[in-house]
């Protein structure tokens, strides 16, 4: 029977292959699963999905994972009319991370390509990500913890122990002393969304007068892990700007961007993703990755910790980032192009299937959307980043166009006065430790 078939499959190899730990979803979850037949299905729609990676020849995983997806989607629905309790808690939040692991493993509708006839790999895509279900119900996800909040504290969830647990900081150790590029990269990415906002007359907006937080911002800078708040100081929690919650989206976005990227300045991605297909996603904290090579032993972040914040980073994103990628914005859709290729440069083939398909076809159709846009400057951040991924070192900046700012006449600022902006606001927020856009600071040993 096809469904027991399916059921084996995850409780024996789908669930090492899942963010959190293995024994969550072999143990509790599919104990679960026996009580809130929402979170069934949602178990035998990853099992089918996770089959039609395997064999993609077969349609009967294909018609499954289509048949328990609707059934999942309809329960889910109806079971969230309901208020959230320590009793479904659990249940709400496996089903839903379960459906954005199928969100990751499925591109259809997002992303396709043009030419269907010739044998060659496709180099012409059309792009539609204002439906994109992974952002969505990655959203979704983000609710859905926000609102247990109170059972994982208390440590009354399955999840607890793992909603606690930030692999931010592993990413961090490993990528210190080997960052200089990927900063870099982040200057070039904010100076050309700085500019984009200057000739669209929308100038970031800092006012020395404003001493509130607003929730989003307060949100990001609790959820900072010890060592930025001992290298932020007190400094961010006076924060001299006004509610810009795009900027504010945009900047957290490109910040866990580069700490992703920062990873490719110490070591070959080829060579270490073969030795990363060694291992498991098991939640080990204590255990660290070392590759050896010809020049030398490199410290990398466990494969869990990498797999569980690459797979978090639509989930971690705000709702006006998410916006912006619905309306292909350019600069956020370069963002999540080069997220993307980091993705699938990064993350081991077998062990994290459901994100191969999505790095590989929804990346492409994005760089040929901004390639169509025949943008000098998008064109130079995209070569920049290409060169820091392959481990090479990003320019400081980008050459200043020659021709007058047509807004300059119009009265509001130009893109150099709006990126000086910004850099304020980094400076003040310490997202990035503040330790590259301070010279102050630089010069005082924290970069």
């Amino acid at each position: 029977m096809l469904q027991m078939r399916l059921l084996h499959h995850f409780d024996t190899v789908t669930a090492e292959t899942l963010v959190f730990d293995t024994a969550i979803w072999r143990g509790q979850v599919m104990a679960l699963a026996l009580q809130h037949e929402f979170l069934m299905h949602a178990v035998l729609l990853i099992a089918a999905k996770h089959l039609c990676y395997l064999s993609p020849g077969d349609p009967s995983y294909r018609s499954a994972s289509m048949l328990h997806l609707s059934e999942t989607l309809r329960l889910f629905r109806r079971a969230l009319t309901q208020p959230i309790s320590a009793a479904n808690a659990d249940a709400f939040i496996a089903t839903s991370t379960l459906l954005v692991h199928y969100a990751w493993a499925t591109d259809e509708g997002v992303a396709s390509a043009q030419d269907v006839v010739s044998a060659a790999p496709p180099t012409d895509f059309t792009l539609n990500l204002s439906m994109d279900p992974l952002f969505s119900l990655s959203q979704g996800l983000r609710t859905l913890f926000m609102k247990s909040r109170c059972f994982i504290e208390k440590g009354e969830s399955i999840f607890a122990t793992s909603a606690r647990y930030r692999p931010r900081e592993s990413l961090e150790q490993a990528t210190i002393r080997h960052s200089k590029p990927s900063q870099d990269l982040e200057i070039l990415i904010s100076e050309a969304y700085c500019r984009h906002r200057a000739r669209l007359g929308r100038p970031v907006l800092v006012s020395p007068g404003s001493l509130c937080l607003d929730s989003v911002t307060r949100f990001f800078l609790d959820n900072r892990t010890d060592h930025d708040k001992t290298l932020g100081g007190q400094e961010s929690l006076d924060v001299d700007a006004e509610e810009d919650l795009e900027l504010i989206g945009f900047l957290d976005a490109t910040s866990r961007l580069v700490l992703i990227m920062g990873l490719f300045q110490q070591r070959s991605p080829i060579a270490d993703t073969v030795a990363l297909m060694e291992t498991d996603l098991i939640e080990e904290p204590e255990a660290d990755s070392d590759i050896v090579d010809g020049i030398g032993r490199y410290h990398l972040p466990p494969l869990s910790d990498l797999a569980r914040y690459i797979f978090a980073f639509p989930t971690r994103s705000t709702d006006t980032f998410i916006r912006l990628i619905q309306h292909h914005h350019p600069h956020a859709l370069l963002i999540l192009y080069l997220f993307y290729r980091a993705v699938s440069l990064l993350l081991p083939q077998q062990q994290c299937w459901w994100s191969r398909k999505r790095a590989q076809i929804v990346g492409s159709a994005i760089e040929c959307a901004l390639r169509g846009r025949g943008d000098a400057h998008l064109d130079t951040i995209l070569e920049e980043g290409n060169r820091v991924l392959e481990g090479g070192a990003a320019r400081n900046s980008i050459s200043r166009d020659n021709e007058a700012n047509p807004q300059a006449s119009l009265g509001v600022d130009t893109w150099h006065e709006t990126w000086e902006r910004t850099r304020r606001v980094l400076e003040r927020f310490a997202w990035r430790k503040g330790r590259w856009y301070s010279e102050e600071r630089a010069m005082s040993g924290w970069s």
